[in-house]
């Protein structure tokens, strides 16, 4: 059976409620042996704040978008991409959305460790492949 997520997000599944930092967390899923939350806005660093903020359990919201007020940069290897969209993504709540254009040159091509930097903080790299 599929179900449809709802949203906003429920604070409480099946009598289930999870607390982070004495906040209710939003929760996506309650099963025997696992529980899926969102970490709630007022305890979370991830992308820094945003020019539309949301409530807990909540997605972004689509008109105007909700862009990360912090400037990013996103780099494949050692080549910076350029961000067309840092934020938060209208139709999942807690997903922090970047699009990135990757750059026009003709290394690009193979696999490349992504990563991302704000405020002096870099990510842990991931590994994407580029086919041109």
């Amino acid at each position: 059976m599929i179900r449809r997520l709802a949203i906003p997000l429920p604070g409480q599944i099946a009598g289930v409620q999870i607390m982070v930092n004495d906040v209710a967390a939003a929760l996506l899923a309650v099963r025997p042996g696992q529980i899926n939350f969102q970490v709630p806005w007022a305890t979370a660093t991830g992308q820094g704040p945003v020019s539309q903020p949301v409530a807990d359990g909540q997605g972004g919201p689509s008109s105007p978008l909700s862009e990360t007020t912090d400037p990013i940069r996103v780099y494949l290897g050692n080549q910076e991409a350029q961000v067309l969209f840092s934020g938060l993504s209208p139709q999942f709540p807690g997903v922090w959305r970047i699009n990135v254009r990757v750059p026009e040159r003709a290394s690009v091509s193979g696999q490349f460790p992504l990563f991302i930097t704000s405020k002096n903080v870099t990510s842990t790299a991931v590994t994407v492949w580029i086919e041109k």
